[in-house]
């Protein structure tokens, strides 16, 4: 376990050395992402789906899906198992499955009690 500790923060130190001194124009860009994408998300905190507004609720969680680039997964559910038995295959199916299960999370955090509830097993295609 000690080791793995050790990676990670060698990998950590290794990241942010390359991004400040190598390419230290990828700061000010990340930052920037990560600023508008809590922006984009609180809108949808501000807005929390209840039984009046979905479709607000839907046009905003389909902005913030989208500049995260995870709006694919409203549109197609998560395969059982990938498309083939090749590593770029698992790779993809492990992403969706991924990126489902962070935006299932996203979308019952800006819910009501009551759907939270109704909806805490369902994925997020099964949600819309």
């Amino acid at each position: 376990m000690r080791l793995n500790v050790s990676l990670n923060r060698q990998v950590v130190l290794v990241a942010s050395y390359l991004r400040v001194v190598h390419f230290p124009q990828l700061t000010n860009v990340m930052s920037h992402e990560n600023n508008s994408f809590f922006a984009l998300k609180s809108i949808l905190k501000k807005y929390k789906l209840n039984n009046t507004n979905f479709l607000e609720w839907h046009r905003n969680l389909k902005i913030v899906l989208k500049f995260a680039k995870k709006h694919y997964v409203l549109e197609d559910p998560v395969p059982n198992e990938p498309e083939g038995n090749t590593a770029a295959a698992h790779k993809a199916c492990d992403k969706h499955n991924a990126d489902a299960i962070e935006v299932a999370c996203l979308m019952q955090a800006t819910m009501s009690s009551d759907l939270q509830k109704n909806m805490e097993d369902m994925s997020a295609f099964d949600m819309i």
